[in-house]
């Protein structure tokens, strides 16, 4: 299924806009838990690794997105030797003509024209 194009670049936004903000929220993080909060290297460290193995994954999960996207957007042709299928006539289909109300007649409200022109439903 081939998402919008509006979608994909927010997707290659996200792409961008999720390193650079979630670096920045990382040293942010690591600059209170050490000069406010008192915490040791250690502790520092860890939470450093966890923070930047979910901006990793966060950003697998957008390349996956994207790659899938770019995948199944693809046109796909033929090869030169194969004819293709012939296309098929489409009809348009409108209203038939029965439910279409003359131009002289006045309407007066949508509800009590939508309910003229409907067809009971038997209830159950």
């Amino acid at each position: 299924m081939k998402i919008p194009e509006s979608s994909f670049n927010l997707l290659i936004g996200g792409l961008l806009a999720v390193p650079i903000a979630g670096i920045g929220l990382i040293i942010g993080l690591l600059t209170v838990m050490k000069r406010e909060l008192g915490f040791r290297d250690e502790m520092i460290g860890i939470m450093a690794l966890l923070c930047i193995a979910l901006l990793v994954l966060t950003e697998l999960g957008l390349l996956w997105l994207v790659w899938t996207n770019a995948r199944h957007g693809r046109v796909k042709t033929g090869k030169p030797g194969k004819q293709n299928l012939p296309e098929r006539e489409v009809g348009l289909r409108g209203l038939p003509e029965r439910r279409i109300d003359p131009m002289g007649q006045p309407i007066q409200s949508v509800t009590e024209h939508t309910t003229r022109t409907l067809e009971a439903v038997p209830r159950k």
